[in-house]
This record gives structure tokens, sequence and C-alpha cells, in this order.
């Protein structure tokens, strides 16, 4: 998809994929077109070579840059079948064009909802997909969320509302004694060293393993979208994720082997009685 306006980091493009068994989806932000064959070819070895499964088919809408020498030649070595749809005929991949729908949908809301500048889009694109494929999802068996249901774990607990205000403790070694232990910022999503940040002060965006966030806003208050949030029914994902501070206390207090299946049952519990 795109272009879009050139985010933080120059990208100007988003790659979306969706395996059709699990749902889960896989995002790539991507700063020109001609990457797209190397995006993908990087994708599909990732993934053979975490979870040692093959890919069977690889379908999109056949535009020409699926088609370079390199991911055709990888494509015919690994015997995947690549699919192509018919021209004008978005329907026959329609799984694919739902989760782009949907995505940008997430994208615009949360950052309409936080005020944050456009530029940040690929942040809130990462951020939207991992809390997509969190939720439960109702094609699934006992609507399991797409990562449980590709072999991955998921982690509720971590997942707070985009822009929130954070505080990153800063290196005791790079500071003085009467110095503040921390710098304030805004949270832009989760990565798997720790935690996106922005910090306000400098306006420079970063990765920070330990962050306290906190909401910066009521309930009543967020509550209060505007109109093209609520038409985009962005409230149900920013009250399911603001339960989740109740759930954390619980959290907390449980012990045990029930622990883990008591929350998943609570927590499907209040995602499906926001979305009622």
């Amino acid at each position: 998809m795109g272009p879009f306006i050139e985010g933080y980091w120059g990208e100007k493009f988003c790659l979306l994929f969706i395996d059709e068994m699990s749902r889960k989806a896989f995002i790539k932000t991507l700063k020109s077109r001609s990457e797209v064959a190397t995006a993908t070819l990087e994708l599909i070895m990732k993934e053979q070579s975490r979870t040692r499964a093959s890919l069977v088919y690889l379908r999109n809408d056949g535009a020409k840059d699926y088609k370079m020498k390199v991911l055709q030649d990888f494509l015919g070595q690994e015997g995947i079948s690549h699919e192509v749809t018919e021209r004008y005929c978005p329907q026959t991949n329609g799984l694919a064009e739902r989760l782009s729908l949907t995505i940008m949908d997430k994208v615009c809301c949360m950052l309409i909802d936080a005020n944050l500048t456009p530029k940040l889009w690929p942040y809130a694109a990462h951020y939207a997909v991992l809390i997509f494929n969190n939720l439960p999802h109702s094609a699934l068996d006992n609507h399991k969320s797409p990562n449980d249901a590709y072999g991955d774990s998921s982690d509720f607990l971590k997942l707070y509302v985009l822009g929130s205000i954070y505080y990153a403790l800063q290196p005791s070694k790079l500071l003085h004694k009467l110095e503040n232990r921390s710098v304030k910022g805004l949270f832009l999503g989760i990565d798997p060293a720790g935690y996106k940040v922005l910090e306000l002060q400098s306006k420079v965006a970063y990765v920070a393993r330990t962050v306290k966030v906190f909401y910066s806003f009521s309930l009543q208050k967020k509550i209060k979208f505007t109109a093209f949030a609520e038409k985009r029914n962005h409230h149900t994902q920013v009250l399911w994720i603001l339960r989740l501070q109740d759930l954390r206390i619980l959290a907390t207090r449980l012990k045990g082997p029930e622990k883990e299946d008591l929350l998943q049952t609570l927590l499907m519990q209040e995602y499906f009685n926001f979305k009622s």
C-alpha cells in the first residue's frame, strides 16, 4: 500500500501479509517499491526457518514488484506456488484486502486520537498489526487469537494505548547526582528488545527497555472521540486496552496454573462485551 506521507525513518510504503490458516498478520514498511521483492523474500525465509514449516502458496494482485527474478527464482526452488488474482477483482484476495482496510482504519484512528504527527504512521501500523494478532478472532476455533493459532504466545499485559505518556529510566553512568533519573515521552509500540518511544524534549524515537507507561487521559475523555474515530469503531479497541489496566492488577494476585486460563477467559469476555 502507498505511497503515504514520508515516515519518521523515510518509509513511504506498507507491505502486509496474512497467513490463511491462523489469520496472523505480518507487516513491512518500505522506503520504495523496489524493496518489495526483497522484503517478501526475507519474511518467507525467516518464518520458514522459525516455524520449521513450508509455505504452500503466495497470493497477490500480480504487481510487477512481485515479478522480479530474485523472488521468482526463490519461489520456484522452494516449490511455492505463486497465485495471481484477476485484474480489478480484489474480491479474489478478500482476506488480504480486508486486512489492509482493518489495519489502516486503526492507524488513522490511533494517530488522530493520540494527536500524533502523520509521520509516525509506521509506528502506528506496526502496533495495529500487533494488536490485531493478539485479539480473539471469530474465524478461529474457540475464538483464539492469531498468535495462539500460529503457535506464538499472546501477551495481552504489555498492550498500552498508543500515545500514552511514559517515563524511561536513564543509565546511571550518564547522569549526575542531581539530574532526573528518567525522561518523559510518548509510547509508540512494542519491540522485541523493549518499548518503542518518542522522547518529547528531543523529538527522538528509540527503543527503551525500562519504561513506566501512564495513561494521560481518563476513560471518560477517551470515549469522547472525533466523529471519524467513532465511525471507524476505534472505541472498542481503546476501551478494551484500558480494561487491561485492571486485569494487570488481577494478574499480580493470581498464582498457579489457573492464572493463564483465567486471564484468557476474562480478556475474551471483556473484548466481546465491548465489541457488542
